[in-house]
């Protein structure tokens, strides 16, 4: 079966290098370089608390695969579970992060809950502004600027076939399939993963759901 995957991000990637494992013959189309998108800009936060709830077995499952990043991908992508810090400035605030924390525990996901002293004493950096904090301890963060390499080569290994410089990406359904345009030639198949992400019309919807958890809190890694 053929794939072709525009959009070279995170997402398209990793998607592109598990497809590639299950046979799947894949076509990557990135607009521009690979890792050169908003990944360069990113934190590389990967985290389970203040998700939505229904996402939460999925995000289980790929903090276990991050633990196993350095295998499934032949290098060190500097992924370090040093925890997930979510500092709280008042009152409405606390109430959501316990909310959160009560509802979020059936769903497999534990978090501390730290007074001010505790804050201060296990990150002494902090002011003190903050009146309590949610703690992650198996959360953590990648280094970006090794992810995408790792994938990209991890991908081509599997024979994944990576096209850059493919400009705009113009994409039409046809009778058997899609077609995926772009200034490096056209990719056909039966099926199509778009991970164009904020270059995809329409990929700005449900952010709101995502920051349901947000109000009043800032969020540290």
């Amino acid at each position: 079966m053929d794939a072709p995957v525009p959009g070279g991000g995170p997402m398209g990637r990793a998607s592109a290098f598990f497809l590639g494992r299950r046979g799947v013959r894949v076509t990557l189309v990135e607009r521009g370089r690979i890792g050169t998108g908003a990944t360069i800009a990113a934190f590389g936060n990967i985290r389970r608390t203040g998700r939505h709830l229904p996402q939460l077995p999925l995000a289980h499952r790929s903090r276990a695969l991050w633990g196993e990043a350095e295998a499934l991908l032949g290098r060190d992508v500097e992924f370090r579970a040093t925890g997930h810090l979510r500092l709280i400035f008042d009152a409405d605030g606390l109430s959501d992060m316990r909310a959160f924390a009560e509802a979020a525990r059936p769903w497999g996901l534990d978090l501390q809950e730290l007074a001010p002293t505790e804050i201060r004493a296990r990150f002494p950096g902090f002011g003190p502004e903050a009146i309590a904090a949610s703690f992650s301890p198996e959360d953590g963060s990648a280094n970006p600027r090794l992810i995408a390499p790792a994938f990209a080569a991890a991908a081509r290994a599997l024979g994944v076939r990576i096209v850059e410089e493919a400009g705009r990406v113009d994409i039409r359904q046809t009778g058997s399939g899609f077609e995926v345009a772009t200034a490096q030639g056209t990719f056909g198949a039966g099926v199509l993963l778009n991970a164009a992400g904020a270059w995809e019309p329409g990929s700005r919807r449900g952010s709101a759901s995502r920051c349901r958890w947000k109000r009043s809190a800032r969020r540290c890694a």
